[in-house]
């Protein structure tokens, strides 16, 4: 990205200056993880090597990126540039159909695609002609169906790949296309906008003296990566050394809290979500204090939600821009004032002001003649950001632009934007329409003939597609005639938002005095249509799938896809703008506000379909969240009615008699018990991750001079191992599905090393290194200085085999909530061993076992556990949190397991104690049974271990069912766990003058320091 000269050219120079004087600063936030601007640029470099290695001599790279918001999506631009490629970005929400076309029509080289995306990417591959390469920074190709694809860089290959050397980077000329817009176009094809390095570097430069943003800024990232609008974001905010930040869906959809938690003091985004959120109540005065610019294009600007918004953040300058992809993202703006900028609006919009600099502008009539300033006509644009025309289609580039004199007398070529407006007596422009069958509906240009085509496609005779409600589209609604149209079939070939949300039947289209389809008249009878809609009660305004349909519509998923008890988050494609889509079209519907008090009930298919129908609630708080349904799972199934418990459906009392703990391992993993070949390379992997650093033996060494707790050490040293991830290099990628798998095996692998080591260290002897040979628990006893006879092999292999998993403990939740934030697998793991550490949780076998130690004989025993019952006093280990009604299913396999050792051992002091709190317990009417751990302790103290050391051994059994559990997510992409809470402290008050402020030098804490230092 280094010219000749030695300065800086292309869009992504900005990123690189930067990159070069300030490695360290901050580039990219992403789900609360940092990515510097020198690890983005390294990455970026990594993958322009391999990237080269699909360019053909002569021509232009071409690279679509397939991803969603996330370092995958802007890691891939960069490399695109530095590699001297143009970039097309791709929408995960497209038929594969569509995106097939624009692969084609772009003659893609190289497709980069995330994990989120590989499932459409392989309907894509079946779709294409022709498969490019396939570029998959966070996927293993040889765990994905892609035997037909010629040439697959994934994970593997760039963890082998040496960066682009900087001399070898790209130095793209002003000409050079940078990346690639498809839109809507008007022939049923999707039209191709290149925009080259020198639009860009003009966009770029002219925002930067137009506005003072600096590199303290915190720059939202809203849109997704197939709207051009998407670019302005983290290249602005790279040109002046800022960060950006990406947003979820939900977060987009109710952006306030964000902005202030985050600092964000740039926000850019299409008028519809201010809308939704100033018409749903949440815009309040002064709640964004922060912001300092607000930045708002792709669609008109009403002119009450740019004073709502100005009254949210009355620091914030509030930017109205305008701009047809081709003109490079925006060509015009309009800065909002509060005094002046009112009598400017026309029809209820904020103006779109002047052209940026450089820019000139001519608006004509009908016939093409030009207009004078008050009068009405069609702005055609010329300049420095005007692309030169579209991909491979001369006709439709030469319809698009005319030719008319400038100020020099010279002819020049303008492009005819399409949009009727109006210039006014200070030169201000304003928005009035669309002169053509083009429209915008939240932010997206839809060309209506592109959406009749396809339903004269899918069946009908004729179709007129019309925006609703004319006031303020947020839908379509199409009149056809003919036997029948399939809009299942619409939806294979167009993408959601240009689907119609209902078809109106008319027996034939009305026709004007030419003879053509009067689409003045349609737009009536879909207004008639509608408003019988409207006019309908509320509690029989929509079907049960009248709100599936809604949904399908939006995210683009046939209507019978979707479940009834469907949860919106869990649907592919779900994303902010689709919330925020249903929420509008609920309240046109509905003809009335949907406040921020129902959302709750907006998150699921039947939720809404509660709502419309008038079944309304308030939430009620769960704090335990019993009850509550957080995930799907195919690993365990505590079958309480039954009093049973299954492991991937074989019944915990089968696999405890007949397997050993590898067969139960690899089978929660990978939920199939292991052939032969597969169980030998299984057992082979766990043997070679056995042996840890020497570096965590002298953490465990410093433990054990603490007399640390066995536990409390062991989730110290997961969280060693954590952050020795942490810096292994592997910084900016999400763990691939193989790199899971194996951070989980080798966790299975080193806990029992780990918890033995320290057992030896706090005896003040060596620990005992791993054997490669052997099996899992046979290595562990003999780490634990226990006789490897097969009894005890046999009796620790059922304790481990019982321990292995349980469901959705809290523990296992933990992980889960962890692993849904894409943690590291060591994190997850780390967070799960120490919720497990909690008195509440893993110590069961320490407490319950242990309250008997002081007892003398049974008898003493029994009258301690009636005493306790009778006085209403809590006894440790007795019930449990599911199975205290029918009874744990565990208790008598582990009872049995305790008893034959305790017996073999000769602990018959221990047995008889054991049993007399067991018999205790259930005499009593209604007693509960006691914790099946309670004969853990039996267990461990008749083969000679320390009771405190139960938990921990435990740990190391239930490890595999959090790697199981945390494989089992990545698999099906669970999202963020992120649950309400009810506010229910003071409202807002205000902070006495009187209270003082920051404390003055003299009472600093550094000076006390330093006078204690003195």
């Amino acid at each position: 990205m280094i010219d000749d000269r030695g300065g800086l050219s292309g869009l992504a120079s900005g990123f690189v200056r930067t990159a070069q004087q300030h490695p360290d600063w901050a580039a990219l936030v992403h789900r609360g993880r940092r990515w510097t601007y020198a690890e983005m640029l390294e990455e970026a470099r990594c993958w322009a090597t391999r990237l080269r290695e699909s360019a053909t001599p002569g021509k232009q790279l071409k690279v679509a990126i397939l991803a969603a918001q996330g370092p995958t999506q802007h890691v891939g631009k960069l490399a695109s540039l530095v590699a001297g490629a143009a970039f097309i970005p791709l929408s995960p929400k497209l038929p594969a159909q569509r995106t097939a076309e624009i692969i084609a029509r772009a003659r893609v080289d190289t497709i980069i695609a995330d994990s989120f995306s590989v499932p459409r990417l392989l309907e894509i591959i079946e779709s294409a002609a022709q498969a490019p390469t396939l570029f998959l920074p966070e996927a293993v190709a040889k765990m994905l169906p892609l035997d037909e694809v010629p040439r697959i860089v994934d994970a593997v290959d760039l963890a082998h790949t040496t960066p682009l050397p900087f001399e070898q980077c790209a130095t793209p000329d002003p000409g050079d296309t940078a990346y690639i817009m498809f839109t809507s176009g008007s022939t049923g094809e999707p039209k191709g906008v290149p925009i080259s390095h020198g639009n860009l570097r003009h966009y770029l430069d002219i925002l930067g003296c137009r506005h003072d943003f600096g590199e303290s800024d915190v720059f939202a990232l809203t849109f997704e990566a197939a709207f051009d609008l998407s670019i302005f974001g983290p290249f602005m905010a790279w040109e002046v050394g800022a960060h950006a930040i990406t947003m979820t869906p939900g977060e987009i959809a109710r952006p306030v809290d964000f902005i202030n938690n985050y600092g964000v003091t740039v926000w850019s985004s299409v008028p519809s979500v201010a809308k939704s959120i100033a018409r749903g109540g949440t815009l309040r005065s002064a709640s964004m204090p922060g912001l300092r610019y607000s930045l708002f294009c792709g669609e008109a600007l009403p002119e009450d939600i740019a004073t709502a918004w100005q009254a949210a953040a009355p620091h914030s300058i509030i930017v109205n821009q305008y701009g047809p992809t081709e003109s490079t993202i925006s060509v015009s703006e309009h800065v909002w004032q509060s005094e002046r900028s009112p009598s400017l609006c026309v029809n209820g919009l904020v103006p779109i002001g002047e052209l940026y600099k450089h820019h000139t502008a001519i608006i004509v009539d009908a016939s093409g003649h030009e207009v004078g300033a008050g009068h009405r006509g069609e702005l055609c644009i010329a300049g420095p950001q005007v692309f030169e025309g579209y991909l491979a289609d001369k006709d439709q580039t030469e319809r698009s632009f005319v030719s008319h004199g400038s100020d020099s007398g010279q002819p020049c070529r303008y492009y005819r934007t399409g949009d009727i407006v109006q210039c006014l007596a200070d030169g201000t422009l304003v928005y009035l329409q669309r002169t053509d069958q083009q429209v915008k509906i939240r932010g997206h240009r839809i060309e209506l003939g592109d959406v009749e085509a396809a339903l004269r496609g899918a069946g009908a005779h004729d179709a007129v597609a019309v925006p609703w409600p004319s006031s303020d589209p947020q839908f379509l609604v199409a009149a056809v005639t003919g036997l029948g149209t399939d809009l299942e079939a619409v939806r294979q070939v167009l993408p959601p938002y240009m689907v119609p949300a209902e078809l109106v039947p008319v027996t034939a289209m009305p026709l004007n005095q030419n003879g053509k389809i009067a689409r003045d008249e349609v737009a009536v009878l879909v207004a008639e249509s509608q408003g019988a809609t409207s006019r309908t009660a509320t509690g029989s305004i929509m079907t049960l799938a009248q709100v599936k349909s809604v949904v399908a519509r939006i995210v683009g998923t046939p209507a019978h896809e979707i479940e009834d008890s469907a949860q919106l988050h869990s649907i592919a494609g779900w994303d902010s703008l689709a919330q925020i889509s249903v929420v509008l079209e609920l309240q046109t519907r509905l003809g009335r506000t949907i406040g921020p008090e129902y959302e709750h009930q907006l998150r699921s298919i039947q939720g809404i379909f509660d709502f419309v129908r008038g079944r309304t609630s308030r939430r009620e708080v769960n704090r335990s969240l019993r009850g509550v349904l957080v995930t799907d799972t195919e690993i365990t199934h505590n079958d309480v009615a039954n009093a049973a418990l299954y492991y991937c459906g074989y019944r915990l009392e089968d696999l405890v008699a007949h397997a050993t703990f590898e067969q139960v391992a690899y089978l929660l993993i990978h939920h199939e018990l292991p052939t032969s070949d597969q169980l030998v390379s299984f057992n082979a992997a766990l043997a070679s991750k056995r042996t840890i650093e020497p570096a965590l033996v002298r953490i465990l060494a410093h433990c054990a001079r603490r007399d640390a707790h066995p536990m409390a050490t062991l989730a110290t040293a997961v969280s060693v191992l954590a952050a020795e991830h942490s810096g292994s290099g592997d910084r900016l990628q999400l763990q691939t599905s193989e790199a899971v798998l194996g951070a989980g095996l080798d966790l299975i692998a080193k806990l029992p090393t780990i918890l033995s080591a320290y057992q030896r260290l706090r005896h003040h002897k060596s620990p005992v290194p791993p054997r490669h040979g052997g099996g899992h628990i046979e290595n562990l006893l003999r780490m634990l200085d226990l006789p490897t006879t097969p009894s005890n092999i046999e009796a620790i292999t059922k304790d481990a085999i019982i321990h292995a998993d349980n469901g959705t403990t809290a523990s296992t939740f933990a992980a889960l909530v962890a692993s849904g934030a894409h943690t590291t697998v060591q994190a997850a793991v780390a967070t799960a061993a120490n919720v497990f550490s909690g008195a509440r949780h893993g110590y069961a076998s320490e407490t319950s076992y242990g309250q008997l130690q002081g007892l003398e004989g049974p008898e003493a025993v029994t009258a301690y556990i009636e005493r306790r019952l009778d006085n209403r006093e809590p006894v440790e280990g007795l019930g449990h949190a599911i199975f205290s009604r029918t009874g744990d299913p565990r208790l008598s396999l582990f009872r049995d397991v305790a008893t034959q050792v305790a017996k073999r051992e000769g602990n018959y002091e221990g047995l008889d104690k054991a049993n007399a709190m067991f018999d205790a317990a259930i005499a009593r009417e209604g007693g509960a049974q006691p914790n099946y751990d309670l004969f853990g302790g039996l267990l461990y103290e008749s083969l000679g271990l320390p009771l405190d050391i139960s938990a921990p051994l435990h740990v190391c059994y239930r490890v595999v069912g959090w790697v199981a559990h945390i494989v089992e997510e990545r698999r099906t992409g669970q999202p963020l766990i992120r649950p309400d809470a009810r506010y229910v402290g003071h409202g807002p008050r205000t902070f006495p003058a009187s209270a003082g402020g920051v404390p003055t030098p003299s009472t600093c804490i550094g000076d006390e320091l330093a006078s204690e230092g003195r």
